[in-house]
């Protein structure tokens, strides 16, 4: 357990834990300020992993909402327990984002893979039936803060299933690992409406205009 409540458990969890409290990857003063001064943000967190994100974000607001996505169940069971100790303010979808409604596979080589995907890149031991949503479908009309998106490789896909809601957001926190993917992705966010900059490898902060 760290010393802000987190049950570390993977060497993975780990290893996101130290990216996100310590290199501060995916930080900016922008959103952190405007995290900060909100009385009840409202932060998504798309792909959500263990859930080291969310509660990275918790730890400087603990007044903070969320929407958690996550369709792996041991994952899911974590971000409960976790839910369960800090008596954050979290609604927790179980179920995979794309740009439409239904089921498809979901693909993981482990029940706490950080690579699990709708679209695998390489073969994968686990393959587990998933509930689809659009962010359209499920998230409420009102102002939202910060989007995280990190789905492995269907980044865009979640974009396209998310205009009403883009309409609402702020600052979008996305990645991409590859120079088309985030060619796609930008154009889903037009730069009349976001402007953009890289932060880390992979990672792309997005801000309204």
């Amino acid at each position: 357990m760290s010393s802000d409540g987190f049950n570390i458990e993977t060497p993975s969890e780990l290893i996101s834990y130290w990216t996100f409290f310590v290199e501060r990857e995916g930080w900016s003063r922008e959103w952190a300020d405007a995290l900060q001064h909100h009385k009840n943000p409202l932060i998504l967190d798309v792909g959500a992993n263990a859930g080291v994100f969310t509660h990275w974000v918790w730890t400087q607001n603990s007044n903070t909402e969320f929407i958690v996505f996550e369709p792996l169940p041991k994952m899911t069971e974590k971000i409960q327990k976790w839910q369960e100790r800090t008596k954050a303010h979290l609604t927790l979808q179980k179920v995979a984002v794309s740009n439409h409604c239904g089921t498809a596979v979901f693909y993981a080589s482990t029940d706490n893979d950080t690579s699990a995907s709708l679209q695998p890149d390489s073969p994968k031991a686990m393959e587990l039936s998933v509930q689809l949503v659009t962010l359209d479908s499920v998230v409420p009309d009102k102002p939202i803060l910060l989007v995280k998106i990190d789905v492995e490789g269907c980044e865009n896909e979640v974009l396209i299933g998310a205009t009403r809601m883009l309409a609402n957001t702020r600052f979008i926190l996305i990645e991409a690992h590859t120079k088309r993917a985030f060619l796609k992705i930008r154009s889903t966010l037009s730069p009349s409406i976001w402007d953009c900059r890289k932060m880390g490898p992979s990672d792309y902060f997005f801000i309204r205009r």
